[in-house]
Protein backbone atom coordinates (compact mmCIF):
# COMPACT_ATOMS: atom_id res chain seq x y z
CA UNK A 1 0.00 0.00 0.00
CA UNK A 2 1.50 3.35 -1.05
CA UNK A 3 2.02 6.25 1.35
CA UNK A 4 -0.32 8.38 -0.75
CA UNK A 5 -3.08 5.79 -0.42
CA UNK A 6 -2.58 5.56 3.35
CA UNK A 7 -2.74 9.35 3.58
CA UNK A 8 -5.90 9.38 1.45
CA UNK A 9 -7.55 6.78 3.70
CA UNK A 10 -6.68 8.76 6.82
CA UNK A 11 -8.15 11.92 5.29
CA UNK A 12 -11.30 10.00 4.34
CA UNK A 13 -11.67 8.58 7.86
CA UNK A 14 -11.27 12.04 9.38
CA UNK A 15 -13.74 13.58 6.93
CA UNK A 16 -16.35 10.87 7.56
CA UNK A 17 -15.88 11.14 11.35
CA UNK A 18 -16.39 14.92 11.22
CA UNK A 19 -19.39 14.54 8.91
CA UNK A 20 -21.07 11.98 11.17
CA UNK A 21 -20.32 14.00 14.32
CA UNK A 22 -21.74 17.19 12.81
CA UNK A 23 -24.82 15.42 11.49
CA UNK A 24 -25.84 13.45 14.57
CA UNK A 25 -25.00 16.22 17.05
CA UNK A 26 -27.00 18.84 15.16
CA UNK A 27 -30.71 18.95 16.04
CA UNK A 28 -33.29 18.66 13.23
CA UNK A 29 -34.39 21.92 11.62
CA UNK A 30 -38.07 21.00 11.69
CA UNK A 31 -40.60 20.38 14.43
CA UNK A 32 -44.20 19.30 14.76
CA UNK A 33 -46.63 21.77 13.22
CA UNK A 34 -44.19 23.27 10.71
CA UNK A 35 -45.55 23.81 7.22
CA UNK A 36 -43.04 22.65 4.62
CA UNK A 37 -42.80 22.57 0.84
CA UNK A 38 -39.96 20.86 -0.98
CA UNK A 39 -39.13 19.03 -4.22
CA UNK A 40 -37.88 15.44 -4.16
CA UNK A 41 -37.40 12.46 -6.46
CA UNK A 42 -38.89 9.12 -5.39
CA UNK A 43 -36.03 6.59 -5.41
CA UNK A 44 -37.82 3.58 -3.92
CA UNK A 45 -41.14 1.82 -4.43
CA UNK A 46 -43.98 3.14 -2.24
CA UNK A 47 -44.94 0.83 0.61
CA UNK A 48 -48.58 -0.24 0.74
CA UNK A 49 -49.78 -0.40 4.35
CA UNK A 50 -53.28 -0.36 5.87
CA UNK A 51 -54.91 0.88 2.68
CA UNK A 52 -52.42 3.74 2.25
CA UNK A 53 -49.23 4.47 0.35
CA UNK A 54 -46.15 5.42 2.34
CA UNK A 55 -43.03 7.09 0.98
CA UNK A 56 -39.85 7.87 2.88
CA UNK A 57 -38.12 11.00 1.59
CA UNK A 58 -35.43 13.31 2.93
CA UNK A 59 -36.20 16.90 3.91
CA UNK A 60 -33.43 19.45 4.37
CA UNK A 61 -30.13 20.32 2.72
CA UNK A 62 -26.93 18.35 2.14
CA UNK A 63 -25.46 19.18 5.54
CA UNK A 64 -28.50 18.19 7.53
CA UNK A 65 -31.60 16.38 6.37
CA UNK A 66 -34.09 14.14 8.13
CA UNK A 67 -36.20 11.24 6.83
CA UNK A 68 -39.89 12.06 6.57
CA UNK A 69 -42.63 9.49 6.02
CA UNK A 70 -45.21 10.79 3.57
CA UNK A 71 -48.63 9.12 3.88
CA UNK A 72 -50.78 9.18 0.73
CA UNK A 73 -54.13 7.75 -0.40
CA UNK A 74 -53.89 4.26 -1.88
CA UNK A 75 -54.92 5.55 -5.32
CA UNK A 76 -52.31 8.31 -5.36
CA UNK A 77 -50.45 8.29 -8.70
CA UNK A 78 -46.96 8.59 -7.22
CA UNK A 79 -44.41 5.95 -8.11
CA UNK A 80 -40.73 5.21 -8.34
CA UNK A 81 -38.83 7.77 -10.40
CA UNK A 82 -41.37 10.60 -10.09
CA UNK A 83 -40.19 14.08 -9.16
CA UNK A 84 -42.83 15.87 -7.07
CA UNK A 85 -43.30 18.96 -4.95
CA UNK A 86 -44.64 17.99 -1.51
CA UNK A 87 -46.48 20.57 0.59
CA UNK A 88 -47.93 19.77 3.98
CA UNK A 89 -47.65 19.99 7.76
CA UNK A 90 -45.11 18.09 9.84
CA UNK A 91 -46.34 15.69 12.51
CA UNK A 92 -43.70 14.51 15.00
CA UNK A 93 -43.98 11.18 16.80
CA UNK A 94 -41.82 9.91 19.67
CA UNK A 95 -40.71 6.31 19.13
CA UNK A 96 -40.04 3.70 21.80
CA UNK A 97 -36.30 4.37 21.67
CA UNK A 98 -36.96 8.07 22.49
CA UNK A 99 -36.08 9.22 18.97
CA UNK A 100 -38.35 11.35 16.82
CA UNK A 101 -40.13 10.28 13.67
CA UNK A 102 -41.48 12.88 11.26
CA UNK A 103 -44.56 12.35 9.10
CA UNK A 104 -46.68 14.30 6.62
CA UNK A 105 -50.25 13.07 6.30
CA UNK A 106 -51.97 13.47 2.91
CA UNK A 107 -49.95 16.44 1.59
CA UNK A 108 -50.57 18.39 -1.59
CA UNK A 109 -48.55 16.96 -4.47
CA UNK A 110 -47.49 18.72 -7.65
CA UNK A 111 -45.68 16.77 -10.38
CA UNK A 112 -42.40 18.20 -11.67
CA UNK A 113 -40.77 17.38 -15.00
CA UNK A 114 -37.14 16.89 -15.84
CA UNK A 115 -34.39 14.48 -14.95
CA UNK A 116 -33.60 11.03 -16.28
CA UNK A 117 -35.23 8.93 -13.56
CA UNK A 118 -38.69 8.81 -15.23
CA UNK A 119 -37.07 7.02 -18.17
CA UNK A 120 -35.73 4.26 -15.93
CA UNK A 121 -38.98 4.20 -13.96
CA UNK A 122 -40.92 3.55 -17.17
CA UNK A 123 -38.55 0.74 -18.21
CA UNK A 124 -38.76 -0.73 -14.70
CA UNK A 125 -42.56 -0.68 -14.90
CA UNK A 126 -42.50 -2.31 -18.35
CA UNK A 127 -40.22 -5.08 -17.09
CA UNK A 128 -42.51 -5.75 -14.12
CA UNK A 129 -45.55 -5.85 -16.42
CA UNK A 130 -43.77 -8.23 -18.78
CA UNK A 131 -42.96 -10.58 -15.88
CA UNK A 132 -46.64 -10.56 -14.86
CA UNK A 133 -47.74 -11.29 -18.44
CA UNK A 134 -45.31 -14.18 -18.70
CA UNK A 135 -45.96 -15.94 -15.36
CA UNK A 136 -48.61 -16.11 -12.67
CA UNK A 137 -47.84 -15.33 -9.04
CA UNK A 138 -45.65 -16.05 -7.17
CA UNK A 139 -43.30 -16.77 -10.09
CA UNK A 140 -43.70 -13.35 -11.74
CA UNK A 141 -43.12 -11.59 -8.42
CA UNK A 142 -40.06 -13.73 -7.69
CA UNK A 143 -38.55 -12.96 -11.09
CA UNK A 144 -39.22 -9.21 -10.77
CA UNK A 145 -37.75 -9.29 -7.27
CA UNK A 146 -34.62 -11.13 -8.39
CA UNK A 147 -34.05 -8.85 -11.35
CA UNK A 148 -34.91 -5.42 -9.93
CA UNK A 149 -35.68 -5.81 -6.23
CA UNK A 150 -39.41 -5.21 -6.76
CA UNK A 151 -41.09 -6.41 -3.56
CA UNK A 152 -44.66 -5.13 -3.70
CA UNK A 153 -45.92 -7.65 -6.25
CA UNK A 154 -45.29 -10.83 -4.24
CA UNK A 155 -48.16 -12.26 -2.16
CA UNK A 156 -47.72 -11.60 1.56
CA UNK A 157 -47.75 -15.32 2.39
CA UNK A 158 -44.78 -15.94 0.09
CA UNK A 159 -42.91 -12.96 1.58
CA UNK A 160 -43.37 -14.46 5.06
CA UNK A 161 -42.10 -17.84 3.82
CA UNK A 162 -39.01 -16.14 2.40
CA UNK A 163 -38.38 -14.49 5.76
CA UNK A 164 -38.79 -17.74 7.72
CA UNK A 165 -36.33 -19.59 5.50
CA UNK A 166 -33.79 -16.75 5.39
CA UNK A 167 -33.89 -16.05 1.65
CA UNK A 168 -35.47 -12.58 1.72
CA UNK A 169 -32.24 -11.20 0.28
CA UNK A 170 -33.14 -12.87 -3.02
CA UNK A 171 -36.07 -10.50 -3.66
CA UNK A 172 -33.95 -7.45 -2.91
CA UNK A 173 -31.58 -6.31 -5.63
CA UNK A 174 -28.15 -6.73 -4.08
CA UNK A 175 -24.45 -6.85 -4.70
CA UNK A 176 -24.81 -10.31 -6.22
CA UNK A 177 -27.05 -8.86 -8.94
CA UNK A 178 -24.52 -6.16 -9.75
CA UNK A 179 -21.71 -8.75 -9.90
CA UNK A 180 -23.71 -11.00 -12.23
CA UNK A 181 -24.82 -8.17 -14.51
CA UNK A 182 -21.32 -6.67 -14.67
CA UNK A 183 -19.71 -10.05 -15.31
CA UNK A 184 -22.18 -10.90 -18.08
CA UNK A 185 -21.76 -7.51 -19.78
CA UNK A 186 -17.97 -7.70 -19.64
CA UNK A 187 -17.93 -11.28 -20.95
CA UNK A 188 -20.38 -10.56 -23.78
CA UNK A 189 -18.98 -7.19 -24.84
CA UNK A 190 -15.41 -8.45 -24.55
CA UNK A 191 -16.14 -10.88 -27.39
CA UNK A 192 -17.42 -8.27 -29.82
CA UNK A 193 -15.35 -5.16 -29.11
CA UNK A 194 -12.03 -4.00 -27.70
CA UNK A 195 -11.46 -4.38 -23.96
CA UNK A 196 -11.41 -0.60 -23.40
CA UNK A 197 -14.85 -0.17 -24.95
CA UNK A 198 -16.15 -3.26 -23.18
CA UNK A 199 -15.12 -1.76 -19.84
CA UNK A 200 -16.72 1.60 -20.66
CA UNK A 201 -20.01 0.07 -21.82
CA UNK A 202 -20.06 -2.24 -18.79
CA UNK A 203 -19.67 0.79 -16.50
CA UNK A 204 -22.65 2.44 -18.21
CA UNK A 205 -24.53 -0.84 -17.78
CA UNK A 206 -23.83 -0.82 -14.04
CA UNK A 207 -25.06 2.77 -13.75
CA UNK A 208 -28.22 1.92 -15.68
CA UNK A 209 -28.90 -1.13 -13.51
CA UNK A 210 -28.43 0.96 -10.36
CA UNK A 211 -31.12 3.36 -11.57
CA UNK A 212 -33.46 0.55 -12.67
CA UNK A 213 -33.20 -1.35 -9.40
CA UNK A 214 -34.00 1.53 -7.08
CA UNK A 215 -30.73 2.96 -5.69
CA UNK A 216 -31.00 0.96 -2.46
CA UNK A 217 -27.93 1.18 -0.15
CA UNK A 218 -26.74 -2.33 -1.08
CA UNK A 219 -27.01 -1.51 -4.79
CA UNK A 220 -25.17 1.78 -4.33
CA UNK A 221 -22.38 0.03 -2.42
CA UNK A 222 -22.00 -2.79 -4.95
CA UNK A 223 -22.49 -0.52 -7.95
CA UNK A 224 -19.81 1.95 -6.91
CA UNK A 225 -17.45 -0.94 -6.11
CA UNK A 226 -18.12 -2.34 -9.57
CA UNK A 227 -17.38 1.04 -11.16
CA UNK A 228 -14.11 1.17 -9.21
CA UNK A 229 -13.21 -2.32 -10.45
CA UNK A 230 -13.71 -1.49 -14.11
CA UNK A 231 -12.36 2.03 -13.70
CA UNK A 232 -9.12 0.74 -12.19
CA UNK A 233 -8.80 -1.81 -15.01
CA UNK A 234 -9.46 0.92 -17.56
CA UNK A 235 -6.48 2.91 -16.24
CA UNK A 236 -4.30 -0.15 -15.62
CA UNK A 237 -4.45 0.05 -11.83
CA UNK A 238 -4.50 -2.82 -9.36
CA UNK A 239 -7.85 -3.40 -7.67
CA UNK A 240 -8.38 -4.72 -4.14
CA UNK A 241 -11.83 -5.55 -2.76
CA UNK A 242 -11.00 -4.43 0.78
CA UNK A 243 -9.74 -1.00 -0.30
CA UNK A 244 -12.69 -0.53 -2.64
CA UNK A 245 -15.18 -1.49 0.08
CA UNK A 246 -13.52 0.95 2.48
CA UNK A 247 -13.52 3.81 -0.03
CA UNK A 248 -17.08 3.13 -1.19
CA UNK A 249 -18.50 2.86 2.32
CA UNK A 250 -16.68 6.01 3.42
CA UNK A 251 -17.89 8.01 0.43
CA UNK A 252 -21.49 6.86 0.87
CA UNK A 253 -21.46 7.67 4.59
CA UNK A 254 -20.08 11.13 3.86
CA UNK A 255 -22.86 11.68 1.31
CA UNK A 256 -25.63 10.21 3.49
CA UNK A 257 -24.83 9.79 7.22
CA UNK A 258 -28.18 8.06 7.77
CA UNK A 259 -26.78 5.00 5.99
CA UNK A 260 -24.94 4.27 9.23
CA UNK A 261 -28.32 3.32 10.71
CA UNK A 262 -29.68 1.64 7.57
CA UNK A 263 -30.04 -2.12 8.04
CA UNK A 264 -29.69 -2.81 4.31
CA UNK A 265 -26.37 -0.95 4.21
CA UNK A 266 -25.14 -2.71 7.36
CA UNK A 267 -26.04 -6.14 6.00
CA UNK A 268 -24.51 -5.41 2.59
CA UNK A 269 -21.19 -4.24 4.00
CA UNK A 270 -21.16 -6.95 6.69
CA UNK A 271 -21.89 -9.76 4.23
CA UNK A 272 -19.16 -8.53 1.87
CA UNK A 273 -16.62 -8.42 4.70
CA UNK A 274 -17.68 -11.92 5.77
CA UNK A 275 -17.27 -13.35 2.27
CA UNK A 276 -13.84 -11.71 1.83
CA UNK A 277 -12.33 -12.66 5.20
CA UNK A 278 -14.31 -15.64 6.50
CA UNK A 279 -15.10 -17.74 3.42
CA UNK A 280 -11.41 -18.70 2.88
CA UNK A 281 -11.44 -20.14 6.42
CA UNK A 282 -14.41 -22.42 5.69
CA UNK A 283 -13.10 -25.55 3.89
CA UNK A 284 -16.09 -26.20 1.64
CA UNK A 285 -15.46 -26.57 -2.09
CA UNK A 286 -17.47 -28.01 -4.95
CA UNK A 287 -21.06 -27.89 -6.19
CA UNK A 288 -23.47 -26.72 -3.45
CA UNK A 289 -20.63 -26.79 -0.88
CA UNK A 290 -19.24 -23.51 -2.22
CA UNK A 291 -22.69 -21.90 -1.86
CA UNK A 292 -22.93 -23.24 1.68
CA UNK A 293 -19.53 -21.72 2.47
CA UNK A 294 -20.61 -18.34 1.07
CA UNK A 295 -23.85 -18.42 3.06
CA UNK A 296 -22.11 -19.40 6.30
CA UNK A 297 -19.49 -16.66 5.90
CA UNK A 298 -22.09 -13.98 5.19
CA UNK A 299 -24.34 -15.09 8.04
CA UNK A 300 -21.52 -15.28 10.58
CA UNK A 301 -20.63 -11.68 9.71
CA UNK A 302 -24.23 -10.42 9.91
CA UNK A 303 -25.80 -12.54 12.68
CA UNK A 304 -25.77 -9.79 15.39
CA UNK A 305 -27.32 -7.34 12.92
CA UNK A 306 -30.10 -9.79 12.05
CA UNK A 307 -30.83 -10.65 15.68
CA UNK A 308 -30.61 -7.06 16.90
CA UNK A 309 -32.83 -5.70 14.14
CA UNK A 310 -35.39 -8.42 13.49
CA UNK A 311 -35.17 -10.45 16.70
CA UNK A 312 -35.25 -13.71 14.76
CA UNK A 313 -33.08 -16.07 12.75
CA UNK A 314 -34.23 -18.86 10.45
CA UNK A 315 -32.52 -22.01 11.65
CA UNK A 316 -32.88 -23.63 8.24
CA UNK A 317 -31.53 -20.63 6.32
CA UNK A 318 -28.10 -22.14 5.58
CA UNK A 319 -29.66 -25.33 4.21
CA UNK A 320 -32.32 -23.49 2.16
CA UNK A 321 -29.78 -21.02 0.77
CA UNK A 322 -27.50 -23.89 -0.24
CA UNK A 323 -30.38 -25.55 -2.10
CA UNK A 324 -31.49 -22.44 -4.03
CA UNK A 325 -28.48 -20.16 -4.45
CA UNK A 326 -27.18 -22.07 -7.47
CA UNK A 327 -30.34 -21.07 -9.38
CA UNK A 328 -29.87 -17.32 -8.90
CA UNK A 329 -27.16 -16.73 -11.56
CA UNK A 330 -29.15 -18.69 -14.15
CA UNK A 331 -32.43 -16.93 -13.34
CA UNK A 332 -30.80 -13.49 -13.21
CA UNK A 333 -28.83 -13.74 -16.45
CA UNK A 334 -31.41 -15.64 -18.54
CA UNK A 335 -34.25 -13.63 -16.99
CA UNK A 336 -32.45 -10.37 -17.73
CA UNK A 337 -31.85 -11.38 -21.34
CA UNK A 338 -35.46 -12.57 -21.64
CA UNK A 339 -37.10 -9.39 -20.36
CA UNK A 340 -34.73 -7.21 -22.41
CA UNK A 341 -35.60 -9.04 -25.62
CA UNK A 342 -39.25 -9.14 -24.52
CA UNK A 343 -39.42 -5.37 -24.51
CA UNK A 344 -38.33 -5.46 -28.17
CA UNK A 345 -40.16 -8.59 -29.38
CA UNK A 346 -42.47 -10.12 -26.76
CA UNK A 347 -42.72 -13.72 -28.12
CA UNK A 348 -38.93 -14.11 -28.20
CA UNK A 349 -38.57 -12.83 -24.64
CA UNK A 350 -41.31 -15.13 -23.35
CA UNK A 351 -39.69 -18.10 -25.11
CA UNK A 352 -36.48 -17.48 -23.16
CA UNK A 353 -38.38 -17.03 -19.90
CA UNK A 354 -40.04 -20.42 -20.40
CA UNK A 355 -36.56 -21.94 -20.06
CA UNK A 356 -36.15 -20.59 -16.51
CA UNK A 357 -39.66 -21.46 -15.29
CA UNK A 358 -38.53 -24.86 -13.89
CA UNK A 359 -35.92 -22.99 -11.82
CA UNK A 360 -38.52 -20.56 -10.46
CA UNK A 361 -40.85 -23.48 -9.70
CA UNK A 362 -38.04 -25.32 -7.90
CA UNK A 363 -37.08 -22.19 -5.92
CA UNK A 364 -40.63 -21.55 -4.72
CA UNK A 365 -41.15 -25.23 -3.93
CA UNK A 366 -38.05 -25.45 -1.73
CA UNK A 367 -38.99 -22.28 0.16
CA UNK A 368 -42.62 -23.36 0.74
CA UNK A 369 -41.59 -26.86 1.85
CA UNK A 370 -39.10 -25.74 4.48
CA UNK A 371 -41.15 -22.74 5.65
CA UNK A 372 -43.87 -25.08 6.93
CA UNK A 373 -41.50 -26.25 9.69
CA UNK A 374 -41.26 -22.65 10.99
CA UNK A 375 -37.90 -23.27 12.68
CA UNK A 376 -37.07 -19.74 13.79
CA UNK A 377 -34.92 -18.61 16.71
CA UNK A 378 -36.75 -15.74 18.41
CA UNK A 379 -35.10 -13.37 20.89
CA UNK A 380 -36.41 -10.20 22.53
CA UNK A 381 -33.15 -8.25 22.25
CA UNK A 382 -29.46 -8.63 21.43
CA UNK A 383 -27.40 -6.44 23.79
CA UNK A 384 -24.58 -4.23 22.54
CA UNK A 385 -21.98 -5.90 24.78
CA UNK A 386 -22.80 -9.28 23.20
CA UNK A 387 -22.40 -7.76 19.74
CA UNK A 388 -18.98 -6.36 20.66
CA UNK A 389 -17.90 -9.67 22.22
CA UNK A 390 -19.15 -11.64 19.23
CA UNK A 391 -17.19 -9.56 16.72
CA UNK A 392 -14.06 -9.66 18.88
CA UNK A 393 -14.21 -13.46 18.74
CA UNK A 394 -14.68 -13.39 14.95
CA UNK A 395 -11.78 -10.94 14.47
CA UNK A 396 -9.59 -13.11 16.74
CA UNK A 397 -10.44 -16.16 14.63
CA UNK A 398 -9.45 -14.39 11.42
CA UNK A 399 -6.29 -13.00 12.99
CA UNK A 400 -5.22 -16.36 14.44
CA UNK A 401 -5.84 -18.11 11.11
CA UNK A 402 -3.71 -15.54 9.31
CA UNK A 403 -0.86 -15.92 11.82
CA UNK A 404 -1.00 -19.71 11.51
CA UNK A 405 -0.82 -19.43 7.72
CA UNK A 406 2.19 -17.10 7.94
CA UNK A 407 3.99 -19.52 10.28
CA UNK A 408 3.41 -22.41 7.85
CA UNK A 409 4.78 -20.38 4.97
Amino acid sequence: MSKFFIFFLLVLVAAVALRLSFYFLTPPKIKSGDSVSFITTITSDPKISNGKKELIVNYGDFWHFVPVTVVLPINSAVNYGDTVEISGKIDERLLNDKTSSFLIYFPTLKAKSGGFMPIFAKIRSQITDFCEKSFSQPYSGLLAGMLLGVKNTLPNSITISFRITGVSHVIAASGMNVTLIAGFLMSFLGRITRRKWALLFSMFGILAYMCLSGLDPSILRAGIMGLLVFGSQLFGRQYTVVYSLFLTSGALLFWDPLLLLDVGFQLSVGATIGIVFLKPLIPLKGFLLDDIGTTIAAQIATLPILLGTFGSYGLLSILVNALVLWTIPLITILGGVGVTLGLIFQPLGQFILVIIFPLLWYFVGVVLYFSQFALVWQISSFPVFLTIGYYLIVVSWVWASRLKREVRN
